[in-house]
């Protein structure tokens, strides 16, 4: 099951709305009236109102007693605020009346003086001026209305303040009230006036300020406690352990605003060295603080010692997987195979890899750390071993020479010695087995034919006679060998006669005398049969033959006489001269030192055509046998 972490973070806009400035007044405006008089109370600044002592806004009513009454104000936002006015009650003057007399009597045309007292001004009844004579015609009771001197001194105007001055705290901090526009200041909640203390609860104080008339007033101060904000610290990964390398990012939440120690930026990935506890400071939109911390956990990655395993000849495998080849490395790693670099590609014949070339083993320990370390794999080829014969068959008797090529060092079955010539007796297949620089073995083989010799029939030398001018066949016959066979003569003197031909040759340019023969016979394989035993062939004299036709024409009809021939036989070696002449005796033809095959007269004379007619001719020759030339002579015609 794949478990993440995931961190919202969400926005709120809260509105803080401020208290209302709450005024208390009062009908009459100084707030002192006589006992038995109504006062009037009024708040301002705020939407609705509520009076202590039973009040009712704007209504009047008649107290009793001097008293300082709190009115609370609500504004639209249902914000509360407060503030007082103090209605002070004067007792009546005691006011006394006095005559002169002082009997009260007169005789009518006297004159009586009334005095008020007990008060500072009288106002008496009858038009009476107070302590001036005035002269009743009849008996009457006056009445004096004496009113007392009454100085009536302004409220102090009383503020409040705080420090701070939002009046708005953070649980745990200190706040201090400070009353201003009177002489003497008494806080409700036990605080004094200028100094500091923690409050733990957002409360509404009210300070009494009492001037040097001792006229008393009062304002309030709101201190809002806020609380701390509940900060919390988590980290990507979420386990907060990293291996050395790798990054760590640190978030912060539950505020507004986040500082980390160590440099750290809130939501930023960073890479740690060490192992790091991170305190983050989060502020909140009251600018509240708390902290958190969270714990980077950076663990070292683990050590891989990689032996590069021993280079195998194909078509054998090599197994990254064993033991040796990470024998040294961190304990129980986990292992795995790739074929590129990053780690990225796995690579699927660990244990049976076929192919040479880089591979690479990363190795990941209880933390999850890893490290990536090349092994190299060498999986040497087989050498191309090849063979030289210096015969691909041989005849019996015979040597040859076998050579191997492709690797660095040979060994032949059969007893062969590389590059050593041999001389094998029978047909034998011969196994090379080459080994080249790596180790790595091939082989190869080559098959060697041993063919028998031919043998041959001996000729002997009786009966074996020629005559000059005459051809002699010299019949043999092969066995044992190959077919088909060739036969090779040879005679002690070739001035006397040469040798025509293979199978059964012609003695052919023969003269009268002695040749002696010998021969020998190869086969179709090549192998050549021990020679002959020498045999004699006499050659005696023999007459030579020399004709020319009686007559011949010599046009394109007919082809075998357009041209004047000489039929003649082997013993006729040589024409010294032929000669053509006409009935006149005119030499019309001639040709010197010629083969008999030589003699083509095609009947014309400085290229014309001579008449038909009768013709002479005379030959002289050179033969081979005992009659060494001869002259002949004849006529002919000339057809046309």
């Amino acid at each position: 099951m794949d478990r993440r972490s995931y961190q919202w973070n969400c926005f709120c806009t809260i509105t803080v709305n401020s208290l209302p400035v709450v005024t208390a007044s009062s009908i009459p405006t100084s707030g002192a009236i006589c006992i038995g008089s109504n006062a009037t109370l009024n708040g301002g600044g705020a939407t609705s109102y509520t009076w202590t002592g039973g009040v009712t806004n704007g209504t009047a009513f008649a107290p009793t007693t001097t008293t300082t009454y709190t009115v609370t104000g609500t504004d639209a936002n249902g914000c509360v605020n407060t503030a007082t006015k103090t209605i002070t009650v004067n007792s009546l003057p005691i006011v006394t009346a006095s005559s002169i007399p002082t009997s009260g009597q007169v005789c009518i045309g006297s004159n009586a003086t009334l005095n008020g007292g007990g008060a500072t001004s009288y106002t008496w009844t009858g038009g009476v001026t107070n302590g001036t004579a005035f002269v009743p015609t009849t008996t009457t009771t006056y009445t004096v209305t004496g009113t007392d001197a009454i100085t009536v001194n302004s409220l102090p105007v009383v503020t409040a303040s705080s420090i701070p001055t939002s009046g708005a705290i953070c649980i745990g901090s200190n706040a201090t009230l400070n009353g201003g526009g009177a002489t003497s200041y008494t806080w409700t909640g036990g605080v004094t006036n200028g100094t500091a203390f923690a409050p733990t609860t957002t409360t509404t104080y009210t300070v009494t300020g009492t001037d040097a008339n001792g006229c008393v007033n009062t304002a309030t101060k709101t201190i809002t406690v806020n609380s701390l904000p509940t900060i919390t610290a988590s980290s990507i990964p979420t386990s907060g352990a990293i291996c050395i390398g790798s990054n760590a990012t640190l978030n912060g939440a539950g505020a507004t605003s986040y500082t980390w120690t160590g440099g750290v930026t809130n939501g930023t990935a960073f890479a740690p060295t060490t192992t790091t506890t991170y305190t983050v400071t989060g502020t909140d939109a009251n600018g509240c603080v708390n902290t958190a911390t969270k714990t980077v956990i950076v663990n070292a990655l683990p050590t891989i010692t990689v032996t590069n395993p021993i280079a195998v000849c194909s078509p054998n495998t090599i197994d990254l997987t064993a033991s040796a080849v990470t024998t040294g490395s961190t304990a129980s790693l986990v292992y795995g195979y790739f074929t590129n670099a990053a780690a990225t590609t796995v690579l699927g014949s660990a244990s049976a890899v076929a192919t040479s070339g880089t591979y690479y083993i990363k190795g990941t320990d209880g933390n999850s750390c890893s490290s990536i370390s090349p092994v190299v794999a060498t999986i040497n080829p087989l050498p191309t071993v090849t063979l030289v014969a210096t015969k691909s068959k041989i005849c019996l008797g015979e040597s040859l020479t076998l050579t191997g090529a492709g690797a660095t060092s040979y060994s032949w079955t059969g007893g062969v010695t590389n590059g050593t010539a041999f001389a094998p007796t029978t047909t034998t297949t011969y196994t090379l087995t080459g080994t080249d620089i790596n180790g790595c073995v091939n082989i190869a083989s080559v098959t060697i034919p041993v063919n028998p010799l031919p043998t041959i029939t001996q000729i002997t030398s009786s009966a074996n006679k020629l005559m000059v001018g005459s051809d002699l066949i010299l019949n043999n016959s092969a066995s044992n060998g190959l077919p088909p066979y060739s036969y090779i003569w040879n005679n002690s003197d070739p001035s006397v006669a040469g040798v025509n031909g293979f199978l059964n040759p012609t003695l052919t340019g023969l003269k009268v005398g002695f040749v002696d023969l010998k021969y020998y016979v190869i086969d179709g394989n090549g192998c050549k049969s021990l020679t002959s035993n020498v045999f004699n062939v006499e050659i005696i004299p023999a007459l030579m033959k020399f004709e020319i036709p009686n007559a011949f024409i010599p046009t394109d009809m007919y082809m075998d006489n357009k041209f004047l021939k000489a039929a003649y036989n082997s013993s006729v070696k040589r024409v010294n001269y032929f000669r053509v002449f006409n009935r006149m005796g005119k030499l019309v033809y001639e040709i010197q030192n010629a083969d008999p095959s030589a003699i083509k007269w095609d009947g014309t004379y400085n290229n014309v055509m001579q008449e038909p007619d009768g013709y002479m001719w005379i030959a002289e020759i050179t033969g081979l046998g005992e009659v060494t030339f001869e002259r002949k002579s004849g006529q002919f015609l000339l057809i046309k």
